[in-house]
C-alpha cells in the first residue's frame, strides 16, 4: 500500500518545512573559544585604532613643534644678526626677512606666497585679522610670535615676528618666512601611508588570530582535561572526577559534578531496588492469578456460559497485565535498552509475534496478515524489537477491534497498519504520550512504550491515516537510524 509510506513521507515534509532560525540557538555562538578569539580580535581593533590615531596626532604635533623651534632659532640668529651687522642683514631683506610692521608683512606675504585665490584687498595691520591665518599663535620663550597660515588643510607659510628694541630701531618687527608647502604630504602620499597602515592592521590582526588560538589552547586545558575525564567516568563503579583541579570556575564545576555523581549512583541504586521489588511483587499476584484461572479453566465448563467468558477475558487481561511488567522491566534495565543487535529474520517473527499477541489482544473477527518480505533480514536487538511488534499490536486491535491489520517491513523500517476510520487528527501528535487514547479498552501505554524504545535507539516513530478509492485506516511506522 504506498499510498500509506506517501502520507507518512508528507507529515515528515511539513514538520521540516520553513525552519526557524534563531541566532541565540546557534551553537558556534555560545563557543567558549570564539569568544575569546572574537574579544582578542576586538582588543586588536580597539589597541590599532587608539594607536595610529595617537601616533598621527603626535607625530604632527611633534613636527610642529621641532620645526617652530628651528625657525624661532633661526629668527633668533638673524636678530643677533642684525644687533651685531645690519649692513650684513641687508642682504637678506629681499629674500624671506621683512622689517616693518603686520600691514607690510601682509603685502609681502600677499605677493610672494598666497595664490590668487587667496588674494588680500584690504591690509588692515594685523595678522591675526586674516581668515588663512591660525587664530592659535605660539608664542616662544624668546618672545617671538609664530603664525601658520593654511589653504584647504594644507599648511603654507609659518611667520616668525620678532619684536625690535634697538634704539636705532626705526622697524617694530623683524619677520621671517618659512615657506611650508614643499612639506605637506601630497594625496599620493597619503594613499601610501594608508596603504601602510591597512598592511600593519592586517598585520596584527593575523597576529592577534594567532595569539588567540594558542591562548585559546592554553586556557581550555582545564575544561579538555574535564571533558577526557569525564569520557573516562563511570558511575556504575563508583568512580569521580581524579584531576585536582585548580579552586576557580572549573574546579567549581568539577567539584558539583562528583556532587552529582554522588546523587545518581544513589538514585541508580534506588531504581534498581524499585524495579527489583515491585516486578517481584506484582509478578506475584499475577502469577497467581493465573494459575488459578487455569485450574478453574479445566472444570467442565460450556463453552457459552458467562463465567467461562469472564475466565478467559480474565487469562487475556492478566497476560496483558505480565507482558506490561516485563516491557517496563526491560525499559528500566541499561543493559537491556543497550542490548547488541543480531540478524533478523523480519518474515519469521513476524509470524511469532502474530501468534503469540494475536489470541490474546486480537479479538476473534480481526483478520492479521503478514505482508513482510520472505527474504528480509535486519540487525536488530531481538529483546527490543519483540516488545515493540508486541505493543504495536495491542495498539492496532485496540483501535480497530473488527477489521484487517498488516504486518510490513523494509530494509530500514516496520511498520503496522489496520483499517478503519483511522486516528483523530486532533489527537495523533500527543498519541505517543502515557495514557494517552482514543479507546475505553485500553491504558494508552502500548505506543508510549514504542515512543521509548525509539528514543533509547534513536529510532523515529511515524503515525499517519491512510486512505485508498476502497479503503481506509491508520498505520504507525518505526523507521530504524
Amino acid at each position: 500500500m504506498n499510498t500509506l509510506g506517501s502520507a507518512i513521507d508528507y507529515q515528515a515534509r511539513k514538520k521540516r518545512q520553513a525552519p526557524r532560525i534563531r541566532l541565540g540557538k546557534i551553537s558556534i555562538i555560545k563557543s567558549l573559544r570564539l569568544r575569546i578569539i572574537s574579544a582578542f580580535l576586538a582588543l586588536a581593533l580597539i589597541v590599532i585604532t587608539g594607536y595610529s590615531v595617537t601616533l598621527k596626532a603626535v607625530s604632527e604635533g611633534s613636527q610642529d613643534i621641532e620645526f617652530n623651534w628651528y625657525i624661532a632659532k633661526v629668527t633668533d640668529t638673524l636678530v643677533k644678526m642684525h644687533y651685531a651687522n645690519p649692513e650684513m642683514l641687508k642682504k637678506y631683506l629681499n629674500g624671506r626677512l621683512v622689517m616693518g610692521d603686520d600691514r607690510q608683512a601682509q603685502r609681502y606675504l600677499a605677493d610672494h606666497f598666497l595664490p590668487a585665490e587667496m588674494a588680500i584687498t584690504e591690509f588692515d595691520g594685523d595678522l591675526t585679522s586674516l581668515p588663512y591665518i591660525d587664530s592659535q599663535v605660539e608664542v616662544t620663550k624668546q618672545g617671538y610670535s609664530i603664525f601658520e597660515v593654511e589653504f584647504n588643510g594644507r599648511e603654507m607659510v609659518h611667520i616668525v615676528r620678532a619684536p625690535l628694541t634697538g634704539k636705532n630701531d626705526t622697524s617694530p618687527y623683524l619677520y621671517y618666512f618659512a615657506d611650508t608647502s614643499g612639506f605637506s604630504v601630497s594625496p599620493d602620499q597619503e594613499l601610501e601611508l594608508c596603504l601602510v597602515q591597512a598592511i600593519g592592521a592586517g598585520i596584527t590582526l593575523l597576529l592577534a588570530v594567532l595569539a588567540a588560538v594558542l591562548l585559546t589552547r592554553f586556557v581550555m586545558a582545564p575544561l579538555r582535561q574535564l571533558k577526557q575525564d569525564m569520557e573516562r567516568l563511570d558511575i556504575q563503579r563508583s568512580q569521580k572526577l581524579d584531576t585536582d583541579y585548580y579552586h576557580d570556575e572549573v574546579g567549581s564545576v568539577a567539584c558539583h559534578i562528583n556532587q552529582l555523581v554522588d546523587r545518581i549512583r544513589e538514585g541508580i541504586v534506588r531504581e534498581k531496588a524499585f524495579i527489583r521489588d515491585v516486578s517481584h511483587e506484582l509478578r506475584t499476584p499475577v502469577t497467581a492469578i493465573a494459575m488459578t484461572v487455569e485450574n478453574v479453566q479445566d472444570e467442565p465448563l460450556p463453552e457459552t456460559s458467562v463465567l467461562k467468558k469472564g475466565l478467559r477475558r480474565i487469562a487475556r487481561a492478566n497476560t496483558n497485565m505480565a507482558r506490561l511488567i516485563e516491557a517496563f522491566t526491560v525499559l528500566g534495565r541499561e543493559s537491556s535498552i543497550k542490548e547488541e543487535s543480531v540478524h533478523c529474520d523480519m518474515y519469521t517473527l513476524a509470524n511469532a509475534s502474530i501468534g503469540l499477541n494475536g489470541g490474546i489482544h486480537a479479538p476473534e473477527n480481526v483478520r492479521m496478515i503478514n505482508v513482510v518480505p520472505k527474504d528480509l533480514y535486519m540487525r536488530l536487538p531481538p529483546k527490543l524489537l519483540s516488545i515493540l511488534g508486541e505493543n504495536l499490536i495491542r495498539t492496532a486491535c485496540q483501535h480497530d477491534p473488527d477489521g484487517k491489520i498488516w504486518l510490513d517491513a523494509g530494509h530500514t523500517w516496520i511498520e503496522i497498519r489496520h483499517s478503519g476510520p483511522g486516528f483523530d487528527q486532533s489527537v495523533i501528535s500527543n498519541l505517543a504520550r502515557p495514557y494517552c487514547t482514543e479507546k475505553s479498552n485500553g491504558f494508552g501505554l502500548g505506543l508510549n512504550i514504542v515512543q521509548r524504545i525509539c528514543q533509547t535507539r534513536n529510532w523515529k516513530l511515524d503515525i499517519a491515516n491512510w486512505k485508498q478509492t476502497d479503503d481506509s485506516g491508520a498505520a504507525i511506522r518505526v523507521t530504524f537510524a
